[in-house]
């Protein structure tokens, strides 16, 4: 005897094959069960299927008594037992199982992912010194779906991980946590721009214990920046020649980035109190640093501010003021009569 789900139903169906016997069995009686019977004597009404003539070795069946509906997910054993004219049959018995009923209707996945990264005026952003949290939930019809393995992937042209890992009884996974994400990898420190996150589910039919769910697959781009730090004097005071040379520092908090910032192009420009123009032009950043070098006169205002074009770059302060002040000897002037 062999038995198995009805393919391509609603659930509740077992299709039930077996080996005829002699040319003395008159009937077949067909015996479902939740345990695994082995002696005639162990079968009871409730497990009574029906009678089926020799002619019949193969049956569908949707239920295991004239009360009871054969339930999906549920373990059932199968028992083929042959009566002569006499009503006579063998004492032991061979049951088939455990087999189960599974609706094969496709549900649609409904997957969702909670993504929780490093933010900047209210925009999350990836950074290599922040966090990166990812969890997915996998739900079909309402209900979570638990045991079903569910992927998750990084991709950028500097680095790509993939994660898998099963849902709990809550349907979740929890993907990627952690608190910095350059735990992930060192090269994170030079992974900037445009990320792209995809997540997905390959969908289940081969599990007898859970109705087929159909594929799915999630995507989103998120940003990876630089966190930039520039500093600089308020004023800046001019040589005898009304000269000067004034530096502002462009800076990463992480020394691994710093690399990274070499070459960003700063305009500036000089103004009197007026709003006259004086002078200006482009400096890039050199070593961490822009120097601007040049000429104007006292109570002037020097505004630096970044020309920058990449959006992977995030500052804390773009725009720069220096007020210039006269110059000052600040050599020691001896009057006569005063010792040294």
């Amino acid at each position: 005897v062999t038995a198995q789900d009805t393919p391509n139903d609603g659930g509740g169906y077992l299709d039930i094959a077996w080996d005829a016997g002699d040319d003395t069995i008159t009937e077949y009686n067909i015996y479902i069960s939740t345990n695994n019977v082995t002696n005639v004597s162990s079968l009871n009404y409730s497990s009574y299927s029906g009678a089926r003539t020799p002619d019949v070795v193969n049956v569908t069946l949707s239920c295991c008594s004239s009360e009871s509906q054969l339930i999906d997910g549920t373990a059932y054993w199968v028992s083929i037992i042959g009566y002569d004219s006499l009503g006579n049959t063998t004492e032991e018995i061979q049951s088939y199982g455990p087999v189960y009923t599974r609706n094969d209707t496709l549900r649609s996945a409904n997957l969702t992912w909670n993504i929780s990264a490093s933010s900047h005026q209210q925009e999350s952003h990836l950074d290599a010194a922040g966090p990166l949290d990812v969890s997915l939930t996998l739900m079909a019809e309402g209900q979570s779906i638990e045991g079903e393995e569910l992927w998750f992937m990084i991709e950028h042209p500097s680095f790509t991980q993939n994660f898998t890992g099963v849902t709990d009884e809550n349907g979740l996974w929890q993907a990627v946590s952690v608190a910095e994400l350059s735990e992930l990898s060192n090269v994170i420190f030079g992974m900037v721009g445009d990320v792209e996150f995809s997540a997905g589910y390959s969908g289940s039919s081969d599990n007898i214990l859970l109705q087929p769910i159909d594929n799915v697959t999630l995507n989103q781009t998120m940003i990876a920046k630089v966190h930039t730090i520039v500093t600089a004097s308020s004023t800046a005071q001019l040589n005898e020649d009304s000269s000067f040379t004034t530096s502002i520092n462009v800076g990463s908090p992480l020394i691994e980035q710093q690399f990274l910032l070499e070459g960003i192009q700063y305009g500036w420009k000089i103004e009197t109190i007026d709003g006259d123009m004086v002078s200006s032009g482009t400096e890039e950043v050199k070593g961490g640093v822009i120097e601007i070098s040049n000429f104007t006169t006292e109570n002037t205002i020097l505004m630096v501010w970044s020309l920058n074009t990449l959006s992977w770059l995030d500052f804390d302060n773009d725009n720069i003021n220096i007020t210039f002040l006269a110059w000052v000897d600040d050599k020691t002037i001896l009057l006569p009569g005063n010792p040294l």
